[in-house]
């Protein structure tokens, strides 16, 4: 693609401004519309460390910084007013992102200052709150740091969602194929079966996300949050620094 005019102005647009407009404008979306799904949350950020590694974008862009950064703020608000929920959703986005990108960032002293540090202890101390599959993102991403980001690190759909597509085809096959002696779901008219399929298995895959650090000695995750509490000491004592800002 070539750089060209924008329309209306003089300025050169060009593929990787253009990335960069579209991901700063669609994180903010996701801030002010907290009943976006979270599969549309993780598959954004996604997307951005992709780009970050394809070399489109820099994982320490200023408007996607100052994008991420209104994400821990609004996530932050959300915890602190008892929604979970979005909250969860933004932390294990930005961790995730984090995780993925963090390598590339460490070849720099001044990202790491700048942004890598101050996020890592931003989503440290947003996960006191959340729950354990949102510490879970935090775990990864400081082990993922100790150990000098080795492994791999991706998204994959958890078992619970699977089962719950194998009940929900178990109706479907029960309805075409069953015997109604043997199995009373076949004898359910139509929309019934409809209702229970959409009731068992009606989100995303997505929804379901979990992250996955494939590597040789890869450590479990405490069952306490001992890790979290010495992390967050190790900070400077400043609440600014603790919080990451």
């Amino acid at each position: 693609m070539k750089a060209c005019k924008q329309l209306g102005s003089s300025e050169i647009l060009t593929l990787t401004s253009a990335l960069k407009e579209a991901l700063a404008c669609r994180l903010c979306e996701i801030a002010q519309a907290q009943s976006l799904p979270r599969r549309k949350v993780l598959a954004l950020f996604n997307f951005m460390a992709e780009l970050c590694w394809a070399n489109y974008v820099s994982p320490s862009e200023h408007v996607i910084h100052q994008a991420i950064i209104f994400l821990l703020d609004t996530a932050r608000a959300c915890s602190n007013a008892g929604q979970n929920d979005p909250a969860s959703w933004y932390v294990e986005g930005c961790a995730y992102f984090v995780a993925k990108v963090g390598e590339i960032m460490m070849l720099n002293p001044l990202e790491v200052f700048n942004v890598l540090d101050p996020l890592s202890a931003r989503v440290a101390c947003l996960a006191r709150q959340l729950p354990r599959r949102t510490m879970r993102f935090i775990w990864i991403l400081l082990q993922r740091r100790q150990r000098l980001w080795r492994g791999a690190l991706y998204l994959s759909v958890s078992s619970n969602y699977w089962q719950e597509w194998a009940r929900s085809r178990l109706v479907l096959v029960a309805h075409a194929k069953g015997d109604p002696r043997a199995c009373p779901l076949a004898a359910l008219p139509w929309p019934a079966c409809q209702a229970i399929r959409k009731f068992m298995c009606e989100r995303n895959a997505f929804d379901a996300a979990e992250v996955v650090w494939k590597i040789a000695d890869e450590p479990d995750m405490p069952f306490t949050d001992d890790w979290l509490k010495d992390f967050i000491e190790q900070l400077p004592a400043t609440p600014k620094a603790r919080e990451g800002r």
